[in-house]
């Protein structure tokens, strides 16, 4: 009786995980071998799964409607968000978390305050808004592909400014863009910043994000948005989220 089967190994001549194969089931451990394409629409809906992580280094390409959703002792981890995988419609709703990870070596930039990046270094701008802060836009879309990283601090001229807020308009329309890491330092996500950005896929906003303003995501069809309440609210303008895949809390309101 697969009910009763705790762990769940998928082994290297699988590569399809079928419509409803495991539904409801009391899987508590699941391993995807890297041979795996598609896992099907309600796969594991409601299943008791407490851990996977999906590497998209992998063959894996889509990931069906409610593949997991309302396993809710579930935490997912989605490697390498910048290759082609679909993930559709409440695949994840439900799940106790979902983090998308970028190569963790970027992460070094956003989080790290030790770290400073000389503008003139970046495929980024900055524009000075006080003694010590700046807000951020893309001064070269030629450069803007796949991953990109807001830097938590930057040197202008010989002088440290704390990256503080994502400038209105700042990314609209830009092309190739697949996810984006926003530092801790960000208070601000400025209106129609990313609008439009049809290749996003995968943005984290951290706690310290308190205000996204109206349109900021608009119509980013492939986009999942995953944004840090544990600490506060994050506030949203009109049609911030709007258009977007997914937008999921790791804290219920």
């Amino acid at each position: 009786n697969i009910g009763t089967i705790e762990t769940l190994n998928l082994t290297s001549n699988i590569n399809t995980i079928g419509e409803k194969a495991f539904y409801k089931t009391n899987i508590t451990k699941l391993n995807i071998s890297d041979n795996i394409t598609k896992i099907g629409n309600s796969a594991f809906e409601e299943a008791n799964i407490r851990s996977v992580e999906l590497n998209q280094s992998s063959d894996l390409s889509k990931i069906g409607e409610k593949a997991f959703y309302g396993c809710g002792e579930l935490d997912v981890v989605i490697e390498n968000v910048e290759n082609n995988l679909s993930v559709e419609e409440n695949a994840f709703e439900g799940c106790k978390s979902v983090r998308y990870l970028v190569d963790k070596s970027m992460y070094e930039m956003a989080y790290n305050d030790s770290i400073v990046v000389d503008a003139a270094d970046s495929p980024l701008g900055f524009s000075i808004r006080s003694s010590n802060e700046v807000s951020v836009y893309c001064k070269d879309t030629t450069q803007i592909l796949g991953s990109i990283v807001i830097p938590a601090n930057v040197r202008i001229d010989g002088v440290v400014y704390k990256v503080r807020e994502i400038s209105p308009e700042s990314f609209w329309k830009v092309k190739g863009l697949t996810s984006v890491v926003i530092p801790s330092t960000v208070g601000l996500i400025g209106a129609y910043s990313f609008r439009e950005c049809e290749d996003l896929r995968c943005v984290f906003i951290p706690s310290s994000v308190t205000w996204v303003e109206p349109h900021a995501f608009e119509s980013c069809k492939n986009l999942y948005i995953i944004i840090d309440n544990t600490i506060s609210k994050v506030e949203r303008g009109i049609y911030a989220y709007s258009g977007c895949k997914s937008v999921i809390f790791t804290k219920n309101d």
